[in-house]
């Protein structure tokens, strides 16, 4: 209760509505301003939800193919330099649900998690949750977790 958390592959929002009944603030990422504003809709229907908790849900855009958050204050669903400290500070929460589906994505979603967990100033538990896809290779995925410095850092 009352810890900060990142969605990963938000898509819906449904997994950030439902963490923000026990979360404090979750921020909900994806690609893209037609998913996330669809993702905006879906948290403005269900605030009842997260209210009941005390949770608040912030969409947000995060890139796994790019080093860093977007800033630009052009952009829908950037982040402000007081969201990304808070991000930062507090966050001890990562989770993804359904994001393994692309080997090169796969690899983005690890590459991501790492580059997040070493700059938490708190140690974080991740979440993540697989369906066995025949495109995804489930060995590499394993080995990749083996290998990645994440453990070291959460």
């Amino acid at each position: 209760r009352g810890c900060t958390a990142l969605e990963l592959g938000a898509g819906t929002g449904l997994a950030s509505i439902i963490a923000a009944t026990m979360a404090r603030t979750v921020y909900c990422t994806d690609v893209g301003a037609d998913l996330l504003s669809m993702c905006q809709r879906n948290i403005a229907l269900n605030s009842h939800l997260a209210a009941t908790g005390g949770g608040i849900v912030k969409v947000k855009e995060l890139d796994w193919l790019k080093d860093d958050l977007c800033t630009d204050p052009e952009a829908p669903f950037s982040w402000s330099q007081e969201e990304i400290s808070d991000l930062y500070d507090h966050t001890t929460i990562l989770f993804a649900a359904e994001v393994f589906y692309d080997d090169d994505l796969t690899d983005a979603v690890f590459k991501t998690l790492s580059r997040l967990a070493h700059r938490l100033k708190n140690a974080c538990t991740a979440i993540l949750s697989v369906e066995k896809r025949l495109c995804v290779r489930l060995a590499g995925l394993q080995a990749q977790l083996h290998t990645e410095t994440l453990g070291r850092h959460m």
